[in-house]
């Protein structure tokens, strides 16, 4: 009796679980916003011009581009307890000239069997200059876009429903640095505020509660055997 109960409860316990994380720029493992300069351990670098990457870093906020090189230029938005402007650089000021051209930021997440039905992305972004956002490669339509001075003052929200995959999953932010010239200050930077929701599927639900409702009949039961024997 004793062994059937252990294989009921190892039955639950393998159970497929979820629970899928991922993470906004600029944050650790327990989602706390990272120091100035730190190499993000979520998002990296995985295309550039000139070869920068594969780390991306926390962008030191106080300065330029947090504050204007020139009285009355547009400044990136505060970084926050929650998230943080990341870069191919750490210091903003250092980009003279950018250089133009686009930077890839990619984190990925795990989805079960059971995930990938329900799995659904919603966020908001803001990034220097405009931006585009692909999962596993394709173009969600998501993203921002605007002009020269898109799109680092404000956020723009995102939604993704469809693309995904059962195990790991690539979702990659597309940012184009515009050209402003050679000796322009032109920083390039992702800001990215996420949370993905993933229900399993029915099945799952009856599989566990299966297995744990036999489990406690079992368990009643050999409790019962046992008050007998005692008795």
């Amino acid at each position: 009796m004793r062994n059937t109960v252990l294989v009921s409860l190892f039955l639950f316990l393998a159970a497929p679980s979820w629970g899928t994380t991922i993470y906004n720029t600029g944050v650790n493992d327990s989602g706390v916003s990272l120091p100035s300069g730190a190499i993000d351990p979520h998002y990296t670098l995985v295309s550039s011009p000139d070869g920068f990457g594969p780390a991306a870093f926390v962008v030191i906020d106080g300065q330029f581009p947090f504050v204007p090189f020139f009285p009355g230029n547009p400044v990136w938005l505060p970084n926050s307890s929650i998230s943080k402007w990341i870069g191919p650089v750490a210091d903003g000021r250092t980009m003279i000239g950018g250089p133009p051209g686009e930077y890839i930021f990619e984190t990925t997440f795990d989805l079960s069997a059971n995930e990938v039905g329900t799995a659904e992305l919603l966020g908001r972004l803001a990034s220097d200059n405009s931006s585009e956002i692909f999962l596993n490669g394709v173009d969600t339509g998501m993203g921002a876009s605007g002009g020269a001075a898109c799109c680092f003052d404000h956020y723009t929200g995102f939604q993704i429903s469809s693309g995904f995959v059962q195990g790991v999953n690539r979702l990659d932010f597309a940012v184009t640095n515009t050209d402003c010239g050679p000796k322009c200050l032109n920083p390039a930077g992702l800001r990215v505020e996420i949370n993905l929701t993933a229900v399993p599927e029915a099945t799952t639900f009856v599989y566990c509660l299966t297995c744990l409702l036999l489990g406690f009949k079992l368990f009643r039961r050999y409790s019962s055997n046992c008050r007998s024997q005692t008795d």
